[in-house]
């Protein structure tokens, strides 16, 4: 299940680029919002983007999926763990260009090229709640036997507070009454 989603920061560069060079990079633009808001709303299995993504698929580079944006532009998606990357958008030749370059030693992203977006989507939810096995259930229904487990780093990073260390001579909270 995809808990996050890492788009480079590159890319809003290269959305600036497109808008800039006619309809067809309007138009190109556009797709790549729009496959966004679905990976956001429905992850990387929802049906419409399915049929987005392109005919012979991507082998160059361990679980990356390519997909058309219309006119001659390709976007880019490499699954890491729960974390989906968006490392590149452009022309075909340029994708082609950069995943030939990671061919051999794969793609190690770098976190500080990327903005993270914690997905709390209803593909979330649904995976959460079992619909996406076919059983019927919903979010609010108070039955958590079907919530997965949850990780020790979204763990962290949710109460990324409470697991820094103390300095020396800082005083420990006091503890709860009840």
């Amino acid at each position: 299940m995809i808990t996050s989603l890492h788009i480079a920061r590159g890319i809003e560069r290269q959305l600036e680029a497109l808008q800039r060079s006619g309809k067809k990079g309007e138009k190109a633009a556009e797709n790549f919002r729009a496959i966004c808001q679905q990976l956001r709303q429905q992850g990387p299995e929802a049906p419409e983007l399915l049929a987005r993504r392109t005919k012979n698929g991507e082998l160059r580079v361990k679980n990356c999926i390519k997909y058309h944006l219309g006119h001659g532009y390709r976007l880019v998606t490499i699954r890491i763990g729960d974390g989906l990357y968006l490392p590149v958008l452009g022309s075909h030749d340029e994708v082609d260009l950069w995943l030939d370059l990671r061919r051999r030693e794969g793609f190690a992203p770098q976190e500080s090229g990327f903005t993270r977006e914690l997905l709390h989507s209803a593909a979330c939810v649904a995976a959460a709640t079992g619909e996406e096995d076919g059983q019927e259930g919903s979010a609010d229904s108070g039955d958590v036997e079907h919530l997965p487990p949850l990780d020790e780093r979204l763990l962290r990073e949710v109460f990324r507070g409470l697991c820094q260390q103390r300095q020396p001579g800082e005083m420990s909270p006091a503890p709860c009454s009840r």
